[in-house]
């Protein structure tokens, strides 16, 4: 202990550097402990732990029966429409600008969205294939590149 208090020893400094490793490394722990136990009790309570896609909806009440049979809970269903949202809007960004040079890629989104439509929504979307047709009619360019997408999907062009 008598060697503690030489002039020029380093045992302070050492110490409190100790001393605050201690405190930082005990606070961390804390925190991650405080935040990790605030999670737990939210996503226990209402998260679903199962997320079903592309259920047609001929198939949604065999799988809802199913389901109820097992114990569980339907929380939402909710139908997936984003494809053509983000087709629709590419072809507008696209021919609104005149981006000729990327006229192939919105023709392939739309061919895409026709060749991968649900059964029971194939009406409606080439219902949107008619309206997309019909809005840019003028573009020559653009119905061509739509011919040779739905020709490289290996689909026939609807009319």
């Amino acid at each position: 202990m008598a060697n503690l208090q030489r002039p020029g020893n380093q045992t302070r400094a050492v110490t409190l550097a100790l001393g605050f490793g201690a405190f930082l490394a005990t606070s961390l722990y804390l925190a991650q402990a405080t935040l990790l136990r605030q999670f737990e009790s939210v996503t226990t309570e209402s998260r679903g732990n199962v997320l079903f896609f592309d259920i047609q909806e001929d198939q949604a009440a065999g799988v809802d029966s199913i389901l109820r049979a097992g114990g569980a809970e339907i929380i939402e269903l909710t139908p997936i429409v984003a494809m053509r949202i983000a087709a629709e809007r590419r072809v507008e960004g696209i021919l609104g600008n005149s981006r000729r040079r990327h006229y192939g890629h919105a023709a392939l989104l739309v061919a895409s969205c026709l060749a991968f439509a649900p059964k029971g929504r194939a009406v409606e979307l080439s219902t949107w294939y008619a309206d997309l047709r019909q809005r840019y009619v003028r573009r020559s360019a653009f119905r061509q590149e739509l011919r040779a997408a739905f020709e490289r999907i290996g689909l026939g062009q609807p009319t």
